[in-house]
């Protein structure tokens, strides 16, 4: 009865660690299934909240890496064409 009840208590932070081991070899938006105890659900639903705005902060930071690089060619372009005439 006892290693029941330890698997089923520890299936669920096995499933949260690894997790968190994809989201720290970048990919963001990892979740994992809330199950379990009250407050292991609680940690795993904090889990999913937190990755899902580590993965739409990077999605933002990616957009605005391509925005600068397509105004910075835009730049030099300007830049181009200016010397040229």
């Amino acid at each position: 009865l006892g290693l029941l009840f330890a698997r089923r208590l520890s299936r669920p932070i096995a499933q949260l660690a690894e997790s968190t081991r994809a989201v720290s070899q970048g990919q963001y938006g990892a979740s994992v299934e809330v199950t379990g105890a009250a407050e292991i659900a609680d940690l795993s639903e904090n889990f999913n909240v937190m990755s899902a705005s580590i993965r739409d902060a990077f999605e933002k930071v990616q957009k605005a890496a391509r925005e600068n690089q397509e105004l910075f060619i835009s730049s030099i372009r300007a830049l181009a064409a200016a010397i040229a005439d």
